[in-house]
């Protein structure tokens, strides 16, 4: 949650609706954010958890049949020159920050992104991934969510408003 926290530091989001989309396989990363939310953090202004139409749990699930859906929208919206990038954008992830850095800094990051995006595809499997030899793809396919989601967003329901919360 400290991304929340650091979102509100932004002057023209400080009063901004966040939506949480957070991936739910399991219900287990979604709903223990949404526990989370729930019963420790104040003063996070207006903020709800994202849910799929027809859907009684909190997040979204990563299927095959959406994962096209991502590469889909993504393309279009590049193509379409919808996507940009918040001038002071930043990362709270010690994965790319933090002591153990796989990268340096947000040049690190972005360099990180351009080679998942690059080795997006089709695996041996048939499955849509960046995964290679062991890499990850957790960048390219959370651009691609936020893209996709953020496009659904207008039409799907949105459960556990949170801004009664406030102190």
């Amino acid at each position: 949650m400290d991304h929340i926290h650091k979102i509100r530091t932004i002057p023209i989001l400080k009063n901004s609706t966040i939506i949480f989309i957070g991936e739910n396989n399991n219900n287990f990363e979604t709903g223990r954010a949404d526990v989370y939310v729930r019963n420790r953090v104040k003063n996070i202004g207006k903020l709800k958890i994202f849910k799929e139409r027809n859907k009684n749990i909190a997040g979204v699930r990563k299927t095959k049949e959406k994962t096209e859906g991502y590469v889909k929208i993504t393309e279009k919206m590049i193509r379409c020159n919808q996507v940009c990038f918040y001038e002071n954008w930043f990362t709270l992830s010690e994965k790319y920050m933090g002591i153990n850095q796989l990268n340096k800094g947000k040049e690190g990051v972005i360099n990180e992104l351009r080679e998942q995006c690059l080795r997006f595809g089709y695996d041996e499997k048939g499955k849509l991934t960046a995964k290679r030899e062991g890499m990850n793809d957790d960048l390219v396919i959370a651009f691609m969510q936020a893209l996709y989601w953020s496009n659904e967003v207008e039409t799907a329901p949105i459960i556990s408003p949170y801004n009664q919360y406030k102190n």
